[in-house]
């Protein structure tokens, strides 16, 4: 006679435990890949909220005109407009609104280069309308007449996307939904 109980599983309640524990694991993966994705794209958007803070602000504290500008082939401003996603720069200006780099962390005017970003990496795209394909500029006030406008970073991989808003104020802010500008997946 055998004894009472027997312990242990079965091999078909051994699979079905393997099939959950997989599917269970695979969502988890898939919500971490969305999560990590959409962090990274808010911490590239702050990348540009604070290149525009640090240049409204360095003008209001020192009294001189601050560009924000993105960068060249040439390795100056890219004007009469240009590529945000080949880089950016933000320089103290007296007057002259490119700069080129003359030596380091001068411009070729004199003006203090504030900071410097390179290419945007392939994940990210970054889209401007005309008003700041150019450069943003803020004056002693604080005041951006003229450069105001809208920021949108994307993302290639998720296929979303966040905005920024700059006010002739010289206020800049995350613009909503009905404010970001449609990715150009194109390039």
């Amino acid at each position: 006679m055998h004894g009472k109980y027997q312990h242990g599983v079965t091999l078909l309640e051994a699979l079905i435990a393997l099939v959950l524990m997989a599917l269970l694991v695979s969502g988890a993966v898939s919500s971490v890949s969305s999560l990590l994705a959409r962090h990274r794209l808010i911490t590239f958007q702050h990348d540009i909220y604070h290149a525009l803070i640090l240049a409204r602000h360095h003008a209001v504290s020192h009294g001189r005109w601050v560009v924000i500008c993105p960068v060249s082939d040439q390795g100056g401003c890219a004007l009469p407009k240009g590529d945000w996603n080949r880089g950016w720069r933000v320089f103290e200006t007296t007057g002259s609104y490119d700069c080129k780099i003359e030596s380091t962390g001068l411009c070729s005017h004199g003006g203090r280069v504030l900071l410097e970003h390179g290419p945007v990496h392939g994940e990210f795209r970054v889209e401007v309308n005309s008003h700041l394909a150019r450069r943003a500029r803020f004056n002693a006030m604080g005041f951006s007449h003229g450069y105001n406008g809208r920021i949108t970073v994307c993302s290639r991989q998720s296929g979303s996307s966040l905005g920024l808003v700059v006010a002739q104020s010289g206020r800049v802010r995350k613009a909503r939904a009905d404010e970001v500008l449609p990715c150009n997946s194109g390039h």
